[in-house]
């Protein structure tokens, strides 16, 4: 199998109403990423944000749009991080590991692995109490 060298990280969408009335949201999404790239020189990313409803307008791009055309440029194994959601949760089982993989698959996609985040991994539960307690 051959991978492309890309990081494909999700973050969870919000209106852009929030960002018009000063929510510093994106640029937090986008400095956290930057930070995690920090430490993968060699690598490409995409960031794109998962999740959509309402009527508003919503951050872009937006992570099915983008997933679907990525096989057709010849990106077919995709290695997807979610670095905004700290434990599965109904958007990460549902969207991420069942519609947005069959997205993939159904464009000429070859693979899709999703990291799953930490969950209750007890180093993470650890650090959590440790913040909690402070």
């Amino acid at each position: 199998m051959l991978w492309t060298k890309l990081f494909f990280l999700f973050m969870e969408s919000r209106s852009l109403r929030y960002a018009d009335q000063g929510d510093p949201y994106q640029q937090q999404c986008e400095s956290t990423v930057n930070l995690i790239m920090q430490q993968f020189e060699n690598y490409s990313f995409l960031l794109t944000y998962q999740s959509k409803f309402g009527k508003d307008e919503w951050l872009t791009p937006a992570t099915a749009a983008t997933l679907k055309k990525l096989p057709s440029q010849g990106i077919k194994n995709i290695l997807v991080i979610t670095p905004g959601f700290v434990s599965d949760c109904l958007v990460a089982l549902e969207e991420i590991e069942a519609e947005n993989k069959n997205d993939v698959i159904e464009n000429g996609g070859e693979n899709f692995i999703y990291i799953h985040p930490f969950n209750d991994a007890e180093d993470f539960i650890d650090l959590l109490s440790i913040l909690a307690a402070e």
